[in-house]
């Protein structure tokens, strides 16, 4: 009877969260929790992709008498751009040394990067691993050697918004003032005209998904650019259809 679920990633699945990642509602985890299973909540808030990798590794390798246990492994993609404040993981450091690429590649390559040290893990432990497009979309790929990994929900936020998990144009990162600001003063010297216009076009799709969740406070808040307990609930509703997880008490 598998009926541990593991939730990884950044400061989305951390629940219903004020700006200082104050807990008001477990959010999704308290979901499934009531629904019978026993959950792990990895997430981290301001953590990137590579760091969820390696904290679902450790867990993996620290406590394999739960691995056997595991039903689900729902993984939360953020901005790929916050591998430049964590260099000590999986060499961060590439990441600065890739920018001379081009902003397209940068993103394309750094944004499915996970997806592969997802797979690994998955076929270690054979387990299965579903990503969920939070703080970033998730993105289409169409690779025979990512085993065990697929996409449950490409986007969180059109799904809240919209009724529609799949998004035309994905949104990696929300170029928060402040936040995004080292990132773009270190690709700035090397973006070419190509990238710039893309790299414009990016910017103005986190501006609109930052105004959206503003907008829509009954789904977001009390920090506006987090899901509440409503939108925790909407997510576990579908996933619970999409991959039709029974509660635990009809599991034998």
């Amino acid at each position: 009877m598998k009926s541990v679920i593991l939730l990884v990633g950044d400061s989305w699945p951390h629940g219903e969260i004020d700006s200082e990642d104050n807990i008001y509602h477990g959010g999704i985890a308290k979901y499934f929790s009531d629904y019978g299973y026993t959950v792990y909540n990895l997430s981290y808030p301001g953590g990137s992709n590579l760091q969820s990798c390696l904290r679902l590794q450790n867990f993996c390798n620290c406590i394999p008498g739960v691995v056997n246990n595991i039903s689900k492994v729902f993984f939360f993609q953020t901005e790929f751009f916050r591998e430049m404040f964590h260099y000590d993981v999986f060499d961060g450091k590439r990441l600065i040394k890739d920018v001379k690429k081009g902003y397209a590649q940068l993103k394309s390559n750094w944004s499915l990067l996970p997806y592969y040290e997802l797979s690994k893990i998955g076929v270690k432990y054979n387990i299965p691993i579903h990503i969920i497009g939070g703080c970033s979309d998730a993105l289409f790929f169409e690779d025979n050697e990512l085993n065990l990994v697929d996409v449950a929900c490409y986007s969180w936020v059109n799904l809240l918004i919209n009724g529609n998990h799949i998004i035309k144009e994905p949104v990696l990162t929300e170029f928060i003032n402040g936040w995004v600001d080292p990132f773009l003063d270190l690709i700035k010297p090397n973006i070419k005209n190509t990238d710039l216009e893309l790299l414009n076009h990016d910017i103005e799709l986190g501006l609109q998904r930052i105004k959206l969740m503003h907008e829509n406070t009954q789904l977001f808040g009390p920090d506006p650019i987090h899901p509440n307990r409503k939108a925790h609930k909407i997510l576990f509703n579908f996933l619970v259809e999409k991959l039709k997880i029974q509660p635990m008490e009809n599991i034998k």
